[in-house]
């Protein structure tokens, strides 16, 4: 993930907010879903499978 990214995880507060990651490139994608659900780990996450 993105350093740019994982600083505004890191920095905002989502309590109470619904976080839906996305990606506009193919490769990857299950580490990047991992990587958010580590990053916001304090709430609760959801995943859908494509």
């Amino acid at each position: 993930m993105a350093p740019a990214v994982l600083t505004f995880l890191h920095s905002h507060d989502f309590a109470g907010k619904t976080v839906a990651p996305f990606m506009t490139n193919g490769g990857w994608q299950g580490y990047v879903i991992q990587g958010y659900v580590k990053s916001l780990s304090r709430r609760e996450s959801r995943q859908k499978k494509p």
